[in-house]
C-alpha cells in the first residue's frame, strides 16, 4: 500500500474475516506491524505484557502481537495505551500497519476512546494504516466505519449488523446475510458500487 489506509474487516465468526486479514498482511508484508489480538487469532505470537509490546515498537522492522485483558476496565486502559503507542511510533518515513481485532469490545456506536479517535482521524497523516475488525458492526464506533478508505464484509447473521454495513457499501442488507462462507462484498474510496469476491487458498504443488 503506497498510502496509509483505514480498513474495516467485518463479518460473523467463521465466515472468513480473519483469513482475509491474514492474506492482506501476507500481500502487504508491512515491515512494522502491531496487532491488538483480543481473540488470539495469532496464537503463539503474542504476549500479555503491554510494556514489552510498546518497547518493541522501535526500529526499522518489528512485529508485535498483544493479548489484552479479559477485564473490561483493564482492557480499556490497555487499548488507550496501545493506540497512543501506535501514534507515537508511526511517521511518514517509517509507517506502521496495525490490526485491531473485535472493536465492539473497546468502542460503541456513540463513543470511542480519545486515543482511538486520534488513530482513526489523524493516523493516516502520520503513515499509520489500520485494519479494524468486528463480528458486530452495529456495535462499533460509527465514525470509524464512516471514515474508512475501504470496507470489507463477509457474511453477517444479524439484521442490525447487516443494515449498518449496507449503508456504507451501498447494497441491500440481505446481500450480506446471504453471503456464503469465505465470500465477501467490499467497497473502497472512489468506487461507485461494492464488488463481490471469495477467498481462495493456493494449493501446494505435488513433488
Amino acid at each position: 500500500m503506497a498510502d496509509a489506509q483505514l480498513i474495516a474487516a467485518l463479518g460473523s465468526r467463521g465466515m472468513g474475516k480473519s483469513a482475509w486479514v491474514k492474506q492482506l498482511l501476507a500481500k502487504v508484508k508491512p515491515p512494522r506491524l502491531a496487532v491488538w489480538d483480543l481473540m488470539q487469532e495469532y496464537e503463539g505470537e503474542g504476549t500479555t505484557d503491554l510494556g514489552a509490546v510498546i518497547r518493541g515498537m522501535k526500529g526499522a522492522r518489528w512485529r508485535v502481537v498483544f493479548y489484552p485483558s479479559g477485564d473490561k476496565k483493564v482492557r480499556a486502559q490497555q487499548f488507550d495505551l496501545f493506540c497512543r503507542a501506535l501514534m507515537a511510533s508511526s511517521t511518514k518515513a517509517r509507517p506502521v500497519f496495525a490490526v485491531l481485532e473485535e472493536l465492539a469490545f473497546v468502542t460503541s456506536p456513540s463513543w470511542a476512546p480519545g486515543a482511538w479517535q486520534e488513530v482513526t482521524l489523524l493516523g493516516r497523516h502520520r503513515g499509520l494504516s489500520v485494519v479494524g475488525t468486528s463480528q458486530r458492526p452495529a456495535s462499533i464506533d460509527k465514525d470509524f466505519l464512516g471514515n474508512c478508505t475501504m470496507v470489507h464484509c463477509a457474511g453477517l447473521g444479524y439484521l442490525p449488523d447487516a443494515k449498518a454495513v449496507a449503508v456504507r457499501l451501498g447494497c441491500d442488507p440481505q446481500e450480506l446475510m446471504n453471503l456464503e462462507q469465505l465470500h465477501y462484498l467490499e467497497r473502497g474510496d472512489g468506487e461507485k458500487v461494492a464488488k463481490k469476491g471469495a477467498l481462495s487458498f493456493g494449493r501446494k504443488r505435488s513433488p
